[in-house]
């Protein structure tokens, strides 16, 4: 990791800021994870602004022993770092990720080359290509550039002297060469792309790789190369976000420069527009969108915010999350009317939780959660462990207004069928749902609806099923599933507890079954109590 005044970074190391814009007026220190620039080179790594491939806004990259990557960022809504005896008020974390320096150069080089009709263009040496005006730093990239770019250009020499001109083929074929690596690997990096036929999975590849193209005329040449239909993506909702300072990813660039030639030149300018959403950001919050994108097909019922996920751990994954529950954990049991439960993470207050460090086996299923489904702004920082004798239920409840409005419930050892209700009126209590199992607000049957949660299955529910709606368990060792949502989805992982009986579907429970309801709690009181 890397240090500075400007850039928080754990050794003495630091950054070199090669353009002022990036920190003028910036005093903040900030973290940054990077490779160590004193591993492999002995050159300090340096913050380049070049303009994004797609937006051609100004981006902050780092360029490190020979390495281009871009820079990404995490934000959470509350959050600071502690270093050494330094608190630093911003709580973002910064990431530094290879990134193919094709794509960042490619349309310098498609202007450098100014193709007009069918005019293939000029050859041009590397120094004269990588003269942008505005942009200097380009000049850094001139060695790489000369490795790196012979695939996408045609090249001749004249003496000493090498020319270079971009060549479409060249570019439409590593572009192709990309999108089918990027095809390959898809499947196994998430189960989901290994789900869907490989006609999708090949225009998601696409969709990614053209985060850093041009729509004209590589994004549109490329799709019509694979035979695909084009699909603008300027029509897409982004999750990306920009920033008033260069360091911070995506900044107002353009905007600086346009002031900064208006004070020399005495001339007022025209007045810039805001800077816009950058389509080709790959942040980590682009991520959670895309997440949240898959997550779309777990979709279940009328009520548009419920999802469930089958075999979301495996065998034996559950079986190792029922040895930490029931080996060392066996002090945390509080037994209650009708169940026992286990609380992890801390205290949750009418003013928020005083937190307890959640034990390595549970954060392990929790960043699951938090990764696979992009719902949570923070980490999880709240489980509720909950066991369930066959005869055992949970009166309708609706979870308290401590926490972030999302519910991801993990059930383990056994079936069970989940009813929810409407709420025609809500008690005014400030406590939170364990308070709340005592008694219920009134019931309203007429757009109930239940979902039948497997062993092994991730349940999860926010915004109208969470706010609107009650849930819960009846306390009956047989339940009826015939009413049940995701009859179709839940079956396919069934093992025989379930049998029909006539008309009517029943489930039999005969065994102990255990939940994890994993929440996030956003305000967190580390001294909450003064003795």
């Amino acid at each position: 990791m890397y240090a500075s005044s400007t850039v928080g970074f754990g050794l003495t190391r630091s950054l070199k800021m090669s353009s002022t814009v990036w920190w003028e007026g910036v005093e903040k220190t900030r973290v940054l994870i990077a490779a160590d620039s004193g591993c492999g080179g002995n050159k300090p790594g340096e913050l380049l602004t070049l303009r994004h491939p797609k937006s051609e806004n100004g981006t902050c990259y780092l360029f490190n022993n020979g390495m281009l990557q871009e820079i990404q960022w995490f934000k959470q809504s509350y959050g600071s770092w502690f270093l050494g005896d330094y608190i630093s008020q911003d709580g973002s974390l910064y990431m530094a990720t290879p990134v193919d320096p094709v794509f960042i150069l490619l349309p310098v080089f498609d202007q450098a080359r100014m193709k007009k009709g069918d005019d293939p263009g000029k050859f041009r040496q590397l120094d004269e290509i990588l003269f942008v005006e505005g942009y200097p730093e380009y000049q850094h990239l001139l060695s790489l550039a000369e490795k790196c770019m012979e695939i996408v250009c045609q090249t001749q020499e004249v003496g000493s002297m090498k020319f270079y001109r971009l060549d479409n083929s060249k570019v439409l074929a590593w572009l192709t060469c990309k999108v089918r690596s990027l095809k390959k690997a898809l499947p196994a990096l998430d189960k989901n792309y290994a789900a869907q036929d490989e006609k999708q999975t090949l225009v998601d590849a696409v969709s990614i790789v053209g985060e850093y193209l041009k729509t004209e005329p590589w994004l549109k040449l490329l799709y019509d190369r694979l035979g695909l239909e084009f699909v603008d993506p300027t029509t897409k909702e982004t999750n990306t976000e920009t920033f008033p300072n260069a360091i911070e990813n995506k900044m107002e660039y353009s905007n600086s420069l346009q002031e900064r030639a208006n004070k020399k030149t005495g001339k007022p300018g025209k007045q810039t527009k805001q800077a816009k959403v950058e389509t080709g950001s790959k942040n980590i919050r682009d991520m959670f969108s895309r997440a949240s994108m898959e997550l779309e097909s777990f979709r279940v019922g009328l009520t548009p915010t419920v999802f469930y996920i089958p075999g979301f751990v495996t065998d034996q994954e559950q079986t190792q999350l029922l040895d930490h529950i029931y080996g060392g954990s066996g002090s945390k049991w509080k037994t209650l009317k009708n169940r026992r439960l286990q609380n992890w993470g801390g205290m949750v207050h009418e003013k928020g939780l005083v937190p307890q460090e959640l034990p390595s086996w549970l954060t392990k299923i929790t960043a699951k959660i938090h990764e696979s489904t992009g719902l949570f702004p923070s980490n999880i920082n709240h489980v509720l462990i909950n066991e369930y004798h066959p005869d055992q239920g949970i009166m309708p409840h609706q979870d308290g207004p401590a926490y972030f409005p999302v519910v991801a419930i993990l059930s383990l050892g056994s079936p069970v069928v989940m009813d929810f209700s409407p709420h025609l009126r809500l008690r005014s209590s400030s406590d939170d749902d364990i308070s709340r199992e005592c008694g219920g607000p009134e019931r309203d049957n007429q757009h109930s609806f239940s979902v039948l949660m497997m062993p092994r299955s991730l349940l999860i529910f926010k915004d109208d099923a969470y706010s609107d709606y009650l849930h819960g368990i009846s306390d009956s060792p047989t339940q009826c599933y015939k009413q049940v949502v995701n009859e179709t989805e839940a079956l396919a992982y069934s093992s025989g507890d379930s049998r029909k009986d006539g008309d009517n579907k029943i489930l039999h429970r005969d065994q102990t079954r255990v939940s994890l309801t994993c929440r996030l709690v956003p305000k967190v009181h580390k001294n909450l109590f003064r003795f």
